[in-house]
């Protein structure tokens, strides 16, 4: 499973995601972050971060936010296959750049990035 970065996952909750986790990101004493499947029972929810896929983070954002983001794959003038990730934002006209990736994981990765970044400047 491709979980979400520790920035992301702070961005993801400032922007409304709460879900619970089997993955959390949680602050510790001096530790900037730690990582780790814990009881959400048994955490402070304040020094908890979900940490989701990449997928459910996107999948997320499409539900809650209304911006259709996907990745996709293609072949390059050398046959080649890569991945590119693109989103459409609430101008149907607008569409981000493709993102490329030579994975699926790290094009989901900076796809994510780009819609965060967009919709945490938007707020």
């Amino acid at each position: 499973m491709n979980i979400v970065t520790f920035e992301q996952a702070k961005k993801l909750k400032k922007l409304g995601f709460d879900r619970e986790t089997s993955d959390i990101y949680w602050m510790d004493g001096d530790m900037e972050e730690n990582y780790g499947r814990f009881d959400w029972n048994n955490q402070n929810d304040e020094d908890c971060i979900s940490a989701p896929s990449a997928s459910e983070a996107l999948q997320w954002i499409r539900d809650n936010k209304g911006i259709y983001c996907g990745v996709g794959c293609g072949y390059d003038v050398d046959n080649e296959i890569y991945y590119h990730g693109h989103f459409f934002t609430d101008n149907p006209y607008f569409v981000c750049e493709d993102i490329y990736g030579n994975t699926y994981h790290q094009a989901e990765s900076d796809l994510l990035d780009a819609v965060l970044t967009y919709l945490i400047e938007k707020i």
